[in-house]
């Protein structure tokens, strides 16, 4: 990637206003891609969480749901049963929902992390050895 372009996506790190830190994959036109299946008590469980989306995505299950009253969604398998990323957002269309894991699919080992951690509006350094 050349030095003047920005990545095509970013994880960004966020403690919610009950104190969880969770990550979102967010595109470079700032739609987002995927979330964090789960909160973090921590910001370095975020970070090794995300380093292990970044790294499993090739090798990991996406799977995609048809939920009554969320239309589809989709989420994403780690080992075994473990949900490591799931939608942000339900899709009226199957194939809608399957673009979107494909997007996701895509940009996520190559996305940087967001070295702040915001919350409502108000963002901070995380300081935390991000790469």
């Amino acid at each position: 990637m050349a030095a003047d372009r920005r990545p095509v996506a970013q994880f960004r790190v966020y403690r919610t206003s009950r104190g969880v830190i969770v990550w979102r994959l967010v595109a470079s036109n700032n739609r987002v891609l995927g979330v964090s299946a789960t909160g973090f008590p921590a910001v370095q469980d975020a970070i090794t969480a995300i380093r292990a989306v970044r790294d499993g995505t090739s090798t990991a299950s996406i799977e995609v749901l048809h939920v009554p009253d969320r239309d589809w969604t989709w989420r994403m398998h780690g080992g075994g049963d473990t949900v490591i990323a799931v939608s942000y957002r339900s899709y009226k269309r199957r194939i809608d929902c399957r673009r979107a894991t494909e997007r996701f699919a895509a940009a996520a080992p190559y996305a940087e992390v967001d070295p702040a951690v915001g919350r409502r509006g108000r963002f901070w350094s995380a300081d935390q050895g991000v790469d």
